[in-house]
C-alpha cells in the first residue's frame, strides 16, 4: 500500500502538535514522531487498522498518550 497524507490531515497533525509544543516541546515531538511512525507500517501492514470511510482508505486509532493531546483534540 502507498501511504499519502491529505493536506488536512497533515495540517491537523501540525496543528496539534504546535498546540502540544507550546508547553512541552518535547512531548509535542514523540507525539508527531509517533504518528508518522504509525501510519508508515500502513506500507508493510495494509491491513492494519479499520477499512476508512473513504473508500479505498484505512484509518487507524491513536489512543490518548497525555492530557496535553487530549486538550489539542478538543480545541481543534
Amino acid at each position: 500500500m502507498r501511504v499519502r497524507w491529505t493536506t488536512d490531515a497533515a495540517d491537523d497533525l501540525e496543528r496539534i502538535c504546535d498546540y502540544i509544543a507550546e508547553s512541552r516541546p518535547e512531548s509535542a515531538l514523540r507525539v508527531a514522531q509517533s504518528v508518522v511512525e504509525r501510519i508508515g507500517t500502513l506500507e508493510a501492514f495494509p491491513q492494519l487498522g479499520r477499512s476508512g470511510r473513504v473508500e479505498g482508505t484505512r484509518e487507524i486509532a491513536f489512543p490518548p498518550r497525555s492530557p496535553a493531546l487530549l486538550d489539542a483534540a478538543r480545541t481543534l
